[in-house]
C-alpha cells in the first residue's frame, strides 16, 4: 500500500520521533534532578527562616512584656499604647488585663481606665455576663478623664437612652 518513498517517509518520522523522546526523556530527567536539588536548598532556606522567626517571636515578647512592664513602672503611656496594641492584635487581651487595671489606678491614664472597661466587657460578654459594676466604673472613670472614646460609649449607653450619667463612685457604691 505504502510507496517505498512514503515508508522512508514513515520510517524517517519514527526514527525522529524515538530520537526527540530520548532527548525529552534526557531533559526530563535533568530538568527532575534539578528541581530536586533545588527543593533541598528551597527546604534548608525555609527551616533556616522559621528558626529565625521563631527567634524573633520570642525576643519580640520578652521585649513586650518589657515594654508592658516598663508602662507600669514608670507610667509610659507611650509603652503601654505600644503593648496594648501588640496584645490586642495576638488576642491577649485578658492577658493584658493586669497591665491596663494597674496602668489605670496607679497612674490614672484614662486609655487605661477604657481599654480596662473594654477587657472586662469582652471577658464579662464570653461568659454571658451582664450588668458589670466594674466594667460601667472604669469606663465612667474613663469618661471622667475626658477620654474620647468614652465619651462616645457613655454617649451611646445613657445620654442616647435620656438616662443620666452617674460618677464612677455612685456607681461602685450601688446608687
Amino acid at each position: 500500500m505504502y510507496t517505498k518513498m512514503g515508508r522512508s517517509c514513515i520510517v524517517n518520522y519514527i526514527k525522529i520521533y524515538n530520537n526527540m523522546k530520548k532527548k525529552l526523556k534526557f531533559i526530563l530527567l535533568i530538568s527532575f534532578t534539578f528541581i530536586l536539588s533545588c527543593n533541598k536548598k528551597n527546604k534548608t532556606a525555609i527551616i533556616k527562616n522559621r528558626e529565625a522567626t521563631n527567634t524573633s517571636v520570642a525576643t519580640l515578647n520578652d521585649s513586650i512584656i518589657k515594654l508592658a512592664n516598663k508602662a507600669i513602672v514608670k507610667g509610659d503611656t507611650l509603652a503601654y499604647n505600644s503593648a496594648c496594641k501588640f496584645f490586642s492584635i495576638n488576642f491577649y487581651e485578658k492577658e493584658f488585663l493586669y497591665y491596663s487595671i494597674t496602668m489605670a489606678d496607679k497612674y490614672e491614664y484614662s486609655q487605661a481606665y477604657f481599654d480596662t472597661y473594654m477587657i472586662l466587657l469582652n471577658v464579662n460578654a464570653e461568659n454571658n455576663i451582664t450588668g458589670c459594676k466594674l466594667c460601667n466604673y472604669y469606663l465612667l472613670k474613663s469618661y471622667e478623664k475626658n477620654n474620647h472614646y468614652a465619651k462616645d460609649e457613655v454617649k451611646e449607653l445613657f445620654t442616647n437612652k435620656g438616662l443620666k450619667i452617674p460618677t464612677s463612685t455612685a456607681v461602685l457604691q450601688g446608687k
